[in-house]
């Protein structure tokens, strides 16, 4: 998640006040773009500054803020940014990143009643405003505006002192339903080990306890896997277009199959086609046409994660292999900050085409098979970027872009 407080900075429900009010309750790492400004200042010649453009130190900053906020995006944590935003197309990156990520952005705009609402956030995101003229209660502001953050920001109970050698007699409380840190919405990022925060907890899917390797979400203690159940590759060809598709319009899961998360079960909610958890859980409950949840794909040194948003969000990327458009549905490698769609992970490794007599075969890395100098496609006859993935013929010394080799693909 991305938090972007602007606003006056002065007074003492300024924005910079009510940024750090929410860093310090939600324990987002917090940056201020006023102070990565002045750290940059002795870096522009006083001699200068009568030639040098005002906003110059404001853009160079945000550069450097915005690189920072994606490293703290990519490590899967949530970032609080204190900026003006005296430029509006700060915002539009931010944005932007956001949509990269698959992470939510929230504008909390802090002014008076009185002043002009000036900033559209655009459809991915949400705008939140903070009356300056009153004093800022943070908890309650997240309690109303963000109750995800609030449940997962509150502290363990400790244990009462006890004094050794004396009994105390302890009070009979009711049990309450667990809380586990999953309240907290986030991208489930999954890492296959031995250990997981929780040794009790079972698979997500099966329901079976855990005795040996597992996935298991790097943030939270909910979402863990087998090995097997994870990796279940299921039947690809029974896929519904709509998990397919690289720009999907809706979700069509059937009605009965649709799972709600624990999060929106928490707030008395069903199931959401708004929440990529409730997405997440009805995909890996259906019995056929699933996608799988972890891919080990032959391309990659490291695991992709399967990620599945709401339309509403538009979640966008490039994709790694063929260089396409993709929305909304891709599997994701955290480490790398790569996305795949689920056609081009699906694509067979070889294939057949009428423009050629011999096998094709899939190549993901032009370097590794020396197709170092420009390639055109036999059947476009347009040049191959060496960077994407391509249909190759080693006998006739021949490359095929992946859609003109699916395009004139033979039985």
């Amino acid at each position: 998640m991305i938090i972007v407080v602007r606003g006056h900075a002065s007074s003492s429900t300024g924005r910079s006040k009510i940024a750090n009010h929410l860093s310090d309750y939600t324990k987002f790492p917090l940056f201020h773009h006023d102070h990565v400004a002045k750290a940059l200042q002795p870096s522009f010649p006083s001699t200068s500054i009568q030639f040098q453009p005002l906003n110059d130190l404001s853009l160079l900053s945000f550069k450097i803020l915005h690189q920072i906020a994606s490293s703290q995006l990519s490590l899967n944590h949530g970032v609080i940014i204190d900026s003006a935003l005296s430029d509006p197309t700060h915002l539009d990156q931010l944005n932007q990143l956001a949509k990269s990520q698959g992470v939510d952005l929230i504008l909390i705009q802090c002014r008076p009643p009185d002043e002009i609402d000036d900033y559209d956030v655009g459809a991915g995101g949400r705008k939140l405003t903070v009356d300056t003229t009153e004093p800022f209660r943070v908890e309650e502001f997240v309690l109303q505006h963000l109750p995800g953050l609030a449940v997962a920001s509150q502290p363990k109970a400790e244990k009462p002192h006890v004094p050794k050698g004396k009994p105390v007699k302890t009070l009979s409380i009711k049990p309450h339903k667990r809380v586990t840190e999953s309240i907290h919405r986030h991208l489930h990022a999954l890492v296959l080990s031995n250990k997981t925060k929780n040794e009790d907890r079972n698979c997500k899917r099966c329901r079976q306890s855990i005795p040996g390797l597992c996935y298991h979400c790097l943030d939270c203690d909910e979402y863990i896997f087998h090995k097997s159940c994870a990796e279940d590759p299921g039947n690809l060809e029974l896929l519904p277009d709509y998990l397919k598709a690289k720009d999907p319009k809706g979700y069509g899961f059937p009605e009965k199959q649709r799972q709600k998360c624990s999060i929106c079960e928490e707030e008395s909610k069903g199931f959401s086609r708004d929440c990529h958890d409730c997405l997440f859980e009805t995909n890996m409950k259906l019995k056929d046409g699933f996608l799988p949840i972890v891919i080990n794909h032959e391309s990659h040194a490291h695991p992709l994660n399967l990620i599945i948003m709401p339309i509403s969000i538009n979640y966008e990327y490039g994709c790694y292999g063929c260089g396409e458009f993709g929305k909304s549905i891709s599997y994701r490698c955290y480490d790398c900050n790569i996305n795949l769609h689920v056609g081009c992970v699906s694509l067979p490794r070889t294939a057949s085409s009428e423009h050629d007599k011999h096998t094709l075969r899939l190549v993901y890395d032009a370097v590794d098979h020396n197709y170092l100098e420009k390639c055109y496609c036999q059947v476009c006859k347009k040049e191959v970027n060496p960077e994407q993935w391509f249909y190759s013929c080693s006998i006739c010394d021949t490359v095929t872009h992946i859609v003109c080799a699916s395009a004139t693909a033979t039985v």
